[in-house]
């Protein structure tokens, strides 16, 4: 009796970590890879993480990184919802946008150095790169209008605290 319910708790387990969509290199180490896989709809990405921070330093832009991956249920709902609501969209104009697929190798060290361990999960870093609030899984735009608004604000009054 005890086998059976530690093979089902097992099988729960590993049904969870399936949910989550975000996959494992077979040597046990995150892949992640910038673009490609998923997009979504509405708002443009850039695909280079690297331009990007250079980007965001000339243009004094914060970033929003998303992290994606195309088996992942949620990242399709949060593409086909969150990141396709109109106000999401307008306000995403005052960031550099980067989407990662985390299935990929050439992000592996990006998630390696922001500590990215799922997706959907947005990050996001000051235009010196610099990593701020972060929000893993799914959420509404709702969620995100207000996470995006706090980084804006942030910087707006840091920027007046150094002068």
């Amino acid at each position: 009796m005890n086998e059976r319910r530690l093979f089902l708790m097992g099988a729960v387990l590993l049904t969870l970590v399936a949910m989550c969509g975000c996959d494992r290199a077979t040597d046990g180490r995150l892949e992640a890879r910038t673009i490609v896989g998923v997009e979504a709809k509405g708002l443009e990405f850039t695909g280079d993480y690297e331009r990007a921070l250079q980007q965001a330093k000339e243009e004094s832009k914060p970033i929003l990184v998303y992290f994606t991956a195309a088996n992942c249920v949620f990242s399709r709902e949060m593409n086909e919802t969150t990141l396709s609501d109109p106000k999401v969209i307008e306000l995403a104009n005052r960031f550099i946008c980067v989407q990662i697929d985390v299935n990929s190798r050439e992000g592996g060290r990006i998630c390696d150095q922001l500590g990215i361990v799922g997706s959907p999960t947005i990050q996001f870093l000051a235009p010196s790169g610099t990593p701020l609030q972060r929000l893993p899984q799914k959420h509404a735009a709702s969620e995100l209008l207000f996470q995006m608004q706090a980084v804006l604000y942030s910087l707006a009054w840091h920027e007046t605290q150094v002068r």
